[in-house]
């Protein structure tokens, strides 16, 4: 882990600016997971700081070793507060983990979560298709 990610996980903003600053690298990844800092925020469940990792250019798709992003942490906790901060920043609701799971599938029987999520009924090869792509 680096000291940002140490900042993060003790919820300590000032420390993470000044550590940002410094020239310390958001979307580092750490070692053992491939955890950033945003996925660590997503795991402390704080959603001030979730959203202050979003506004200090963190990757909102940025991805673990295991494929996930901070929204499959967020869906995983069913943290309803946290996906929708993630999803306004954008995050992709079909990116899939190595175990070929997207966001989508996890929130799978939780309408609260699903109901964030862009809903298109014609897919093609999991994107959704407009009209002015026929």
């Amino acid at each position: 882990r680096t000291c940002l990610h140490v900042a993060t996980l003790t919820k300590d903003q000032e420390i993470i600016e000044l550590l940002l600053q410094k020239g310390s690298q958001i979307d580092a990844q750490d070692g053992t997971s491939g955890k950033t800092s945003l996925h660590m925020s997503v795991e402390v469940g704080e959603p001030a700081l979730v959203q202050f990792m979003l506004r200090r250019g963190a990757s909102v798709d940025a991805t673990m070793y295991n494929g996930c992003t901070a929204l499959h942490l967020a869906v995983g906790r069913w943290d309803t507060q946290i996906a929708d901060i993630l999803c306004q920043a954008g995050a992709d609701t079909l990116l899939p983990n190595v175990e070929g799971d997207t966001a989508q599938d996890l929130a799978s029987g939780n309408i609260d979560i699903l109901a964030l999520f862009p809903f298109d009924d014609i897919k093609l090869m999991g994107r959704p298709v407009t009209r002015s792509e026929f």
